[in-house]
């Protein structure tokens, strides 16, 4: 039996034991995107030669491009991490692996420049990083993690200028000679969640093969994020744009009114980008009660989670038509999971609630609208503001005002040779939304935060709504036949 007959076995028997382990649910959801996908997704990813045509920008970019315009100077789509580093760190070496980074993926060191009336992506640019270099080492030791906070918070709330590249910052703090803080911090115009996964795991490669004196073993890019953005615009048209658009016109067809939240403070004419987070953890015995919940009812965590806040929406402000906006990958091509670059999409997730429904019965819709806009879930969200003029209110963004992100895929790691890595918690004083609720899972645990715009709440009402949100769940947890309106919150 030859290897490679092997190597074939094995991977077949190891993908029947991956998809015996599937819930009903699952399974369900993934007969229908690969159905979708043999039907739809016939159009070939292919690279183009970069220097002899710029590439467009994609829908996602160009939609950013736009609210950069509408609101200059905003850090609110600044993609940061910050981590402690305790043990040695090689400078140069650092410096080195983030340039090896830089030159790799274009969309980094890219600039946005206007052609022929329409904005291209101009990759034909020399850029080089320069970390930013901050030494605290002389302040009273007491003071110096409060300074490096505040001066981290300082950078990861500096604006981009999207007319000028790179789109890669960093910054090494030193509180000594073997304890320092590194920030990396992006424009989300050339990344997203899962580019930081990416990123991560490619700094910690190129670092360590710095530091022993070899080249990264790292896999050619077929693509670049500019022949995505061809790709997108080439797909969406024809059969497939009359299909979604058909599909999201009825889902988001009537009356679509935005939610009022009840807020400290009176809504400025124009969206305000002040922010903050406030931090959370579920209790263990509640986290492990929304595992087993999900596992016994043949759901998803991220559809219990997503009805719990729709409840808690809806005792806020009386809602029964309740909209919220949830981030997806949409890597649903495997060339695009090594790509750094912005391809999350966002679905509009509308759950009716009226009828005051059990718990139960709340889920099973949460359940069906879920399901149905994974199946739709590659129409651009920013086709589908424009389709359906949903942007002329600038006080509020358009079809949805809440977001929720559920992160369960393991965050990779930022290892730096014999260093301790530590991630940092940080804000930058910035708010995408009038109100986000994100939930990580970890080692069978959730924890996240809620992150507000401060223009409309108060910190202490955020609170409120965190601890009423953990209430409501456990009460649902409890008593999933009691009706919404009958939740303790």
């Amino acid at each position: 039996m030859s290897t490679d007959y092997k190597s074939k076995h094995n991977f077949h028997r190891d993908l029947a034991n991956r998809l015996d382990k599937l819930s009903p649910v699952k399974r369900r959801l993934l007969k229908k995107q690969m159905k979708s996908r043999i039907q739809t997704n016939t159009a070939k990813l292919q690279a183009v030669d970069n220097s002899r045509t710029p590439a467009p920008l994609s829908y996602n970019q160009q939609r950013l491009w736009f609210l950069d315009r509408c609101l200059p100077d905003s850090a609110r789509y600044n993609v940061y991490r910050a981590w402690h580093i305790e043990g040695p760190l090689d400078l140069p070496s650092l410096d080195s692996a983030l340039q090896t980074i830089l030159d790799r993926h274009q969309i980094l060191k890219m600039c946005i420049r206007e052609s022929n009336d329409k904005l291209i992506q101009d990759t034909d640019v020399a850029a080089t990083v320069s970390t930013i270099l901050v030494d605290l080492e002389f302040a009273l030791q007491q003071n110096r993690e409060k300074l490096a906070i505040d001066r981290i918070t300082e950078e990861a709330g500096t604006p981009f200028d999207l007319s000028v590249g790179p789109f890669l910052r960093s910054m090494v703090i030193k509180l000594s000679d073997n304890h320092h803080i590194l920030l990396i911090v992006l424009h989300h115009i050339a990344s997203d969640g899962w580019s930081c996964r990416v990123f991560q795991d490619e700094l910690s490669r190129c670092y360590e093969a710095v530091r022993c004196g070899r080249a990264p073993e790292l896999t050619d890019l077929a693509f670049q994020y500019g022949d995505y953005a061809r790709h997108q615009r080439a797909s969406y048209s024809g059969k497939r744009r009359v299909s979604l658009l058909r599909y999201w016109r009825k889902q988001l067809a009537g009356s679509l009114e935005p939610l009022d939240l009840p807020t400290d403070f009176p809504r400025p004419a124009i969206q305000s980008d002040r922010g903050d987070k406030l931090q959370f953890y579920l209790d263990p015995g509640l986290s492990k009660a929304a595992y087993e919940f999900s596992r016994q009812h043949g759901i998803t965590l991220f559809m219990l989670l997503t009805a719990a806040l729709n409840v808690l929406l809806h005792r806020y402000t009386g809602a029964l038509d309740i909209s919220i906006g949830s981030p997806i990958a949409n890597r649903t091509r495997p060339e695009l999971e090594s790509l750094i670059g912005y391809i999350t999409n966002t679905n509009v997730l509308r759950t009716d609630l009226s009828g005051n429904p059990s718990f139960m019965e709340l889920v099973q819709r949460v359940k069906r609208v879920a399901l149905d806009a994974y199946l739709y879930q590659d129409m651009p969200f920013e086709e589908l503001v424009a389709e359906l003029r949903q942007d002329e209110d600038l006080s509020r963004t358009p079809l949805y005002q809440v977001a929720f992100i559920l992160q369960n895929t393991p965050e990779a790691r930022l290892q730096l040779h014999d260093a301790r890595v530590t991630p940092m918690k940080i804000s930058n004083g910035t708010s995408k939304f009038d109100l986000s609720l994100c939930i990580n899972t970890k080692n069978g645990y959730l924890s996240g935060f809620w992150e507000y715009c401060t223009d409309l709440f108060e910190r202490a009402t955020v609170d409120r709504l965190a601890t009423n949100y953990q209430t409501l769940l456990a009460a649902a947890l409890t008593d999933p036949d009691q009706t919404i309106a009958g939740l303790q919150i």
